[in-house]
């Protein structure tokens, strides 16, 4: 599977979860924006150039960022699991061609991951990609980035912090638990993004569990909104399990 092919695969997927949220919400004159753009962009015929998907107004362009370490041969956890998910294949292929007849478990343990290295990560790959879009020579209107974290990593808890100004009042509610990092609730990469908002038009943020749609210009109500402060930190362990069970007939 080439580049552009990975990539168009990756976007259906994001189709696919985007509409389905839909059912659950009112549709916003932005929402409906992204709808009909996510129907109409269709894929670079040079999967190679900048961007990765066009349409009639602008663009989407797409990459990857992860927590784990970083080396020039890539991400060490999207290496490692790629490693991991070959095997599996093998796995299945055997079994349904009846030559694995016992159970087989295999798991996959997480390299380590930490905050610093989201963070590296995120901004290398967002200024890489600003720099790409400073020699697009195409006019546009919307333009659009599709980060993908699907390291299922980091996690994130609010809390309430007054050590620096004693007259700042609680927020009323439960401090929330996320299982997934979400980029709408980081203060830091919020500020960070927010100073290419004259350059684009919104960030499409994928984790394991969700899409987030974040419109740049509105970065600063998004931050007014966050009352809670929000810790950020990777879990001390985590293992995937795969358990393949073969079936007689």
């Amino acid at each position: 599977m080439g580049h552009g092919d990975k990539e168009t695969v990756v976007f259906s997927k994001v189709k696919d979860a985007f509409f389905k949220s839909l059912e659950q919400v009112e549709l916003s004159d932005d929402l409906a924006e992204i709808s009909k753009i996510l129907e109409t962009a269709k894929p670079n015929d040079n999967s190679s150039d900048f961007p990765d998907f066009i349409f009639d107004i602008g663009f989407i362009e797409h990459f990857q960022v992860t927590s784990s370490k970083e080396t020039r041969k890539g991400a060490e956890h999207i290496k490692d699991k790629n490693i991991h998910d070959g095997k599996l294949a093998v796995i299945e292929k055997k079994i349904a061609q009846g030559e694995i007849k016992q159970v087989v478990r295999r798991e996959f343990k997480y390299p380590k991951h930490s905050y610093d290295y989201f963070l590296n990560s995120f901004k290398k790959n967002w200024d890489s990609h600003i720099e790409s879009l400073s020699k697009y020579e195409q006019d546009y209107e919307t333009g659009i980035f599709f980060i993908q974290y699907t390291d299922f990593a980091l996690e994130m808890m609010e809390y309430f912090d007054d050590s620096s100004n004693q007259s700042k009042t609680r927020p009323s509610g439960v401090p929330r638990h996320y299982e997934d990092y979400r980029l709408s609730k980081d203060k830091n990469l919020l500020l960070f993004i927010k100073k290419d908002k004259d350059k684009l038009k919104y960030v499409i943020f994928l984790n394991r569990s969700q899409v987030e749609i974040i419109i740049l210009s509105e970065v600063d109500e998004l931050l007014s909104a966050a009352n809670w402060d929000v810790a950020i930190a990777a879990r001390p362990v985590s293992i995937e399990v795969d358990r393949y069970i073969p079936i007689s007939f």
